[in-house]
């Protein structure tokens, strides 16, 4: 590496980082406001399945009472309007959107909040190094349906 490679890397590691807007989705909180007003208010977030979420739920409590491997139970944690997806608004065909996973959904929808609650215009940043850091968990979930 020629030294003046070696210093501009050595000085863009010490750049900054410039955390400017949050988004977030949570059981019942859909940003970073409500996340903070349900912690602070010590409210509960856990409750009974939305409609339409499985075909038929009856059968997988019927599938858990015959001891088959499934989850079964009667509340949980879930994001609200999470099937009302705007793929127009980026650029996503239906027929695309009808295949794309629905974390991936998500994240875009998460990312222009962020951006959004930063202030920010989307199209400032084409062509610029402007990145999104993502905190993730496991994709297993399609395993446990």
């Amino acid at each position: 590496m020629s030294e003046s490679m070696h210093q501009a890397t050595h000085e863009s590691i010490h750049e900054p980082v410039a955390i400017i807007g949050i988004g977030c989705r949570y059981p019942t909180a859909r940003g970073p406001e409500e996340l903070w007003r349900l912690l602070l208010e010590g409210r509960d977030a856990i409750g009974p399945y939305p409609g339409g979420r499985f075909r038929d739920l009856d059968a997988v409590y019927e599938q858990a009472a015959a001891g088959s491997r499934v989850i079964a139970t009667h509340l949980g944690g879930f994001l609200a309007e999470v099937d009302r997806f705007d793929a127009a608004f980026f650029g996503i065909s239906p027929r695309e959107a009808a295949f794309i996973d629905p974390q991936q959904r998500l994240l875009l929808e998460v990312s222009w909040d962020a951006l959004e609650d930063a202030g920010q215009v989307r199209e400032r940043y084409y062509g610029s190094r402007t990145g999104v850091f993502t905190g993730l968990w496991a994709t297993d979930y399609e395993s446990h349906i």
